[in-house]
């Protein structure tokens, strides 16, 4: 790696858009997800909102059949 390059990390904290992303959802969805309760809140760092890329992760693991998402929503 030389000194211009950036190391290939995975952010633990994302931002909206990349939370999103992330899940496979769209942003609005992801809105409605996380005022329902059903993807975890975002933490508060300075003035901007970050996704435990984990706390998505953990949801995932929890969610076994697709129809429990529609009951979420």
């Amino acid at each position: 790696m030389n000194l211009r390059s950036k190391p290939d990390i995975t952010p633990r904290g994302l931002n909206r858009a990349q939370a999103s992303g992330y899940a496979g959802i769209s942003p609005s969805l992801f809105d409605i997800l996380v005022r329902a309760g059903v993807m975890p809140q975002p933490i508060r760092w300075g003035g901007r909102l970050v996704y435990d890329r984990h706390a998505i992760d953990a949801l995932f693991d929890r969610v076994k059949k697709e129809d429990e998402w529609e009951v979420a929503v």
